[in-house]
């Protein structure tokens, strides 16, 4: 099973702090990014080159930057990392092979102050997270917000190692435009395909910290991008267009599996590293 899109990293018996050292500095290399590169994800607040490197990707405006608006207050700094801290707990305690997943992928968890934006990752900046917290965000969405992230930089890095859509000029057409699990509204090929993994994952970690009754509302946009997405495929199929590889469309196979049986079982096939 495919579904959490992270097979890449599962050629060893388990991952090492060195395999991540590797990883991290390969992938820094390839991006001309500066990534931590510890053993376990870093909680950064002023990292400039990071900050940097996203202005210049369109993840920031300028106008978000001025005066340092987007840096988080010293005195802040220490209850948002203990609350980052609180929800990588939160997710080891529950299932340690997700928090190890986690901690093989990502470098750097950025954190800055932008409104109205609760944080994101971008496909050119594997290893990294950024979050823009809100007071009266707990752990329990502390833990959501990281897995959201988690299941983008596996997608992106699944997309990288083993092709999910070989062909981007097509992302974007009209034939592939699809719903949005997130944002329930018609999206480029690739976005709809993104958030429909990302759903799945916030279901199973809801199911994990025992609120499944919370994931299960996903469920009805879930089914519903899941089946806009197969219908996009054999449209642009019909004309000989291939917006995803064998890899891409048995991924989508299993979305649509796990959309009608909710075996959550598959998650700890594709998350065991044994």
């Amino acid at each position: 099973m495919n579904l959490f899109a992270i097979h890449v990293l599962q050629t060893h018996d388990s991952i090492s702090s060195q395999s991540k050292r590797n990883f991290i500095e390969a992938i820094n290399t390839v991006q001309r990014t500066s990534f931590a590169n510890e053993e376990q994800a870093k909680v950064e607040f002023d990292n400039t080159a990071t900050t940097s490197f996203l202005l210049k990707n369109g993840v920031f405006q300028e106008k978000e930057l001025v005066n340092d608006a987007h840096i988080i207050p010293t005195l802040d700094r220490p209850i948002i990392e203990e609350s980052v801290n609180q929800a990588l707990s939160l997710i080891g305690d529950v299932n340690i092979n997700l928090l190890n997943l986690l901690n093989s992928v990502i470098g750097s968890i950025s954190v800055y102050s932008i409104p109205e934006r609760d944080g994101g990752s971008i496909s050119n900046a594997i290893g990294h997270i950024w979050l823009s917290p809100l007071k009266e965000w707990d752990r329990r969405y502390y833990g959501e917000m990281l897995v959201h992230e988690l299941i983008h930089n596996c997608v992106f890095l699944e997309d990288m190692v083993r092709t999910i859509m070989p062909n981007t000029n097509l992302l974007g057409v009209e034939d592939a435009l699809s719903i949005s699990a997130i944002r329930q509204t018609r999206r480029p090929y690739d976005k709809s395909f993104h958030s429909a993994c990302v759903v799945t994952g916030i279901m199973y970690y809801y199911n994990q910290i025992g609120e499944s009754e919370r994931g299960l509302q996903y469920l009805p946009s879930l089914r519903n991008t899941v089946t806009d997405l197969q219908k996009s495929y054999s449209k642009l199929a019909e004309q000989n267009l291939f917006v995803l590889s064998p890899n891409g469309y048995d991924i989508l196979n299993d979305l649509q599996t796990f959309s009608q049986d909710l075996d959550y079982s598959v998650f700890e096939n594709s998350l065991s590293l044994s």
